[in-house]
């Protein structure tokens, strides 16, 4: 059936998320890119904060590209055929409480974000 649910396809499924946070990171790039614009090379203080933007910049941009290669890699996982799966290991404590660690992790990333959102946000209607 080719309705029936896939790990294969939970990894598809759930592909959108290292692409949406890898693009966070290179709009950051980006944003540290234009901000290094605004500085005096020619001051001390302008040069140590050039070289801070810099490297952000640099990392951010490394990183939203492992991301997006991470997350091709999990779409082109769609149509991988479902392996017999040991019920025993998949109903286990240890694989719940791995399932768990995301879901937490999930709501910390989203309760970071809303703060990020909503400080940004104040800041763009402040112009």
């Amino acid at each position: 059936m080719a309705d029936d649910w896939t790990c294969g396809k939970g990894l598809a499924a759930h592909a959108s998320v290292p692409a949406a946070i890898g693009q966070v990171l290179s709009t950051m790039a980006t944003l540290f890119d234009r901000h290094t614009l605004a500085l005096d090379p020619a001051q001390p203080e302008g040069r140590a904060e050039y070289a801070a933007y810099a490297s952000l910049a640099a990392q951010h941009r490394m990183i939203a590209a492992a991301l997006a290669s991470l997350s091709a890699e999990m779409a082109g996982y769609e149509t991988l055929p479902m392996a017999e799966h040991n019920m025993d290991v998949m109903m286990s404590g240890n694989l719940d409480a791995a399932f768990r660690g995301v879901v937490d992790a999930e709501r910390e990333l989203l309760a970071a974000l809303q703060s990020t959102v909503d400080e940004h946000g104040a800041m763009l209607t402040a112009e």
